[in-house]
Parts: structure tokens; C-alpha cells; sequence
């Protein structure tokens, strides 16, 4: 399972005010509910008339399972399940059930020394046909899981349909609740026994394979999703950033990125830039300040991790740059699709002590797996050493410029 994460969303450590229920509306509620309604014709249906589609039989499914999901929400889950039961039964009467245990583990972890995250509780409680439902509540995910910085809290029920002792899979449902509210209709999941602990998630397929119309629903919003994205996104405006004191310098090397989106969002990303100086012999328009090239990873990224972004943009005579990345696409644990605009200017003096900074401002918008606008982004960038802990007094925006 990967690691890595989208930085414009899982990173969220997204707060609800406490207010009389008069006197306040439920923000990120609203604005989810918003995003659904615009977005409802790009997503597949997993709803109940799929489940009731799935075919299903009765077998002893007691042992070890390694479960690979992928949410709606944009993140790929690997589990470690443990089924058990004093006894299992051969058949069931139309009306009668069997109700067993669950103990549910990250993938990464050992369930042979380690405790399990969750329990599946109420009890899983098997049908005459085989199918069943897992309740992770609450289902956490620790930042390290998902190389991010705060954990992330779920409420998921694993629709099962058993496809033979060895295979079950079926459709999720419920909801992300911290650090903000995402539906996960649309989720799908797959698992298969593995009681010698020698599967990896490669080996688990994400959703049933049998199921025609799931398959059916992912050309559709595929489809949809490349037609939607035929059309060239607006590159959005940004202020005049030149300022006193701002002219072109030599970036090259690592910086650290705080930036501070419109909610209360901790996020810092790593750039990496090479700077190319202006060449008067072959002068290259708009760029009579020089060249940056660059990548943008995540801080907590290691030194050889695949960037998350590459780039090249050029610097003026008043050392501002832009940098615009339409249709950009983030994949790891969290799927994250949009359009950015980044605009910075380099303060050759510019930090508190003297020394060179660049500073800035962003804009566009993040379409998966939330809609965000990003209108009023600012972000602050210093010299840094990959590995080494951020600074505890990190500005997140230009200084005023007085």
C-alpha cells in the first residue's frame, strides 16, 4: 500500500466551532453536501441495488485476511482481518444467522504481537446466503499510516458478500469524521485468505470481480471524468507581487514551504530548485531575471522519494516567478485532482535576520476528493535541510512590506 498522501486534503485539521445549534450551521457539512451535488454525475453508483446484485454463499470463513479497499474519499486501505467462531454452520434457514468475531489490524502492523485498531462491533452477523456486515467504529488511521500530520477517524461497514472460503469483497459505506466529514459512498473492497501471512496488497484486487456493474460504473465516471477534463482550466489572476527589496537571486538548493490555506490547514511542503542565471547572449522573454526548475515534495518525504510535482518557470527582472500546474494529479493514499497557480517573489534580504527568502501567493482550486477554493493562499518558503525538523517560528506569508 502506499504511503504517501495528497497534501491539499488529508493533511486538514479542519475544526468545527462550538455553538448553539441556532446560532451555527455545520460549515464542512455544507460544503461537502455542495461538492456532492455538483460532482453526483462523475461518480459510479455502489448504492443498495448493487449489493443486492452481488451473488454470495455460505462458507467457513474463520482464519486470517488481508483486505484492500479503496474509498471514495480518495484513500487506499489495507486491513488485516481475523475471523473467528467457536463454530461455523455447514447452512443456514432462510431466517436464521450466525454471529462471529472480527478483529481488524493496518496492514502494516503484525496482529501476532500487536493489538487490533478495532473491533467489529456490533458483532457480524452471517445470513443464510453468506453475506455479512463489518462495522469499524471508529476506524483510526495514526498519521504514520498515511505520512501525514494528523490521524484520521472513520465510521466504515464493510457490506461482505462471500465468494467462496477463500474471497470475500463487497461495497463500503459511512463516513470520514475527523479531521473533516467526507462520505465514502462509492467505496469498494476486496479480501482473500491469507492465513500464512505471505499475501500483499498487490495480490488483493480493490472490489468484487465478478460485479458487471461496478465495472460498468468505473468506464462510466471515467468517461465522464475525461470529458469533463477536455475543457483547459481558467488560469486563475494573481495580485502584482513585486515589491521594494524583491529582485532575483540564486534559489538553487532545498527550501521549506509553510502554507497557509483559506481554512485551518497545516501544511508544508519541500521544493527543491535549480536557478539558472540570465544569459544576455541568448535572452529569453519575461525571463530577465532567469530560470528556476523545481520539484515539490512533502517535508516528511525521504530525500529519494518520487517528487510530487516538477516544474519550471520564469523569474522577471523584479525576482517574481509563476508557477501554473492545470489538471495536476497527487496519487497515493489520497487521490487529489485540481488546478494551481503559485506566484512567489524572492526577498534577497527578506527574513528577519536579513538572509533570502521567497514568499508568495497561490490560487486555483482542488476538485477531488473535496472541493476547495484556494483563492487566498499564502505561503512562506526558507532555507532547509531535508530530515531536519521544521522551525518552531515558521511564518506561513510575506512579510509586510513597510
Amino acid at each position: 500500500m502506499k504511503k504517501s498522501i495528497s497534501p491539499w486534503i488529508i493533511y486538514t485539521n479542519l475544526f468545527l466551532i462550538s455553538c448553539m445549534a441556532t446560532a451555527c450551521e455545520d460549515v464542512p457539512r455544507r460544503d461537502y453536501e455542495d461538492f456532492k451535488a455538483r460532482t453526483q454525475s462523475l461518480r459510479p453508483d455502489y448504492g443498495v441495488e448493487t449489493m443486492q446484485e452481488q451473488s454470495s454463499v455460505l462458507a467457513d470463513l474463520r482464519g486470517m485476511w488481508l483486505l484492500n479497499a479503496r474509498l471514495s474519499a480518495g484513500i487506499d486501505l489495507g486491513l488485516r482481518v481475523r475471523i473467528s467462531s467457536e463454530e461455523w454452520p455447514e447452512s443456514l434457514a432462510e431466517s436464521e444467522t450466525h454471529t462471529f468475531k472480527a478483529e481488524i489490524w493496518l496492514e502494516r502492523q503484525d496482529p501476532n504481537t500487536e493489538a487490533p485498531i478495532v473491533i467489529a462491533d456490533p458483532p457480524p452477523v452471517l445470513q443464510a446466503d453468506g453475506s455479512f456486515t463489518l462495522t469499524a467504529n471508529p476506524l483510526v488511521l495514526d498519521p504514520e499510516t498515511l505520512n501525514v500530520t494528523t490521524a484520521v477517524e472513520a465510521i466504515v461497514d464493510l457490506e461482505s458478500f462471500t465468494k467462496s472460503g477463500d474471497d470475500f469483497c463487497g461495497v463500503a459505506t459511512g463516513s470520514v469524521t475527523v479531521p473533516l466529514t467526507l462520505d465514502l459512498q462509492g467505496s469498494t473492497f476486496a479480501a482473500q485468505r491469507d492465513d500464512e501471512g505471505t499475501l500483499t496488497l498487490d495480490d488483493v484486487a480493490t472490489r468484487c470481480q465478478d460485479d458487471d456493474n461496478s465495472e460498468a460504473g468505473t468506464e462510466a465516471g471515467s468517461e465522464a471524468g475525461t470529458e469533463a477534463g477536455n475543457d483547459e482550466p481558467t488560469r486563475p489572476e494573481l495580485p502584482v507581487l513585486a515589491r521594494e527589496g524583491s529582485a532575483p537571486a540564486d534559489l538553487s538548493g532545498h527550501w521549506l514551504v509553510n502554507v497557509k490555506l483559506p481554512a485551518p490547514v497545516p501544511l508544508k511542503l519541500w521544493a527543491s530548485l535549480i536557478y539558472t542565471a540570465p544569459n544576455e547572449a541568448m535572452p529569453v522573454e519575461g525571463a530577465e531575471g532567469g530560470l528556476i526548475d523545481g520539484t515539490l515534495r512533502r517535508e516528511t518525504d525521504p530525500i529519494d522519494a518520487e517528487p510530487l510535482i516538477r516544474f519550471s518557470s520564469k523569474v522577471s527582472s523584479e525576482g517574481t516567478f509563476e508557477v501554473w500546474m492545470p489538471n495536476f494529479v497527487l496519487d497515493g493514499a489520497i487521490r487529489v485532482e485540481g488546478d494551481l497557480l503559485i506566484g512567489g517573489v524572492i526577498l534577497p534580504a527578506g527574513s528577519a535576520d536579513g538572509s533570502l527568502i521567497w514568499c508568495g501567493e497561490a490560487a486555483g482550486e482542488a476538485r477531488s476528493p473535496l472541493m476547495l477554493d484556494l483563492a487566498g493562499t499564502s505561503l512562506y518558503a526558507l532555507p532547509w535541510i531535508p530530515g531536519s525538523p521544521a522551525p518552531s517560528e515558521f511564518p506561513n506569508a510575506c512579510p509586510n512590506n513597510d
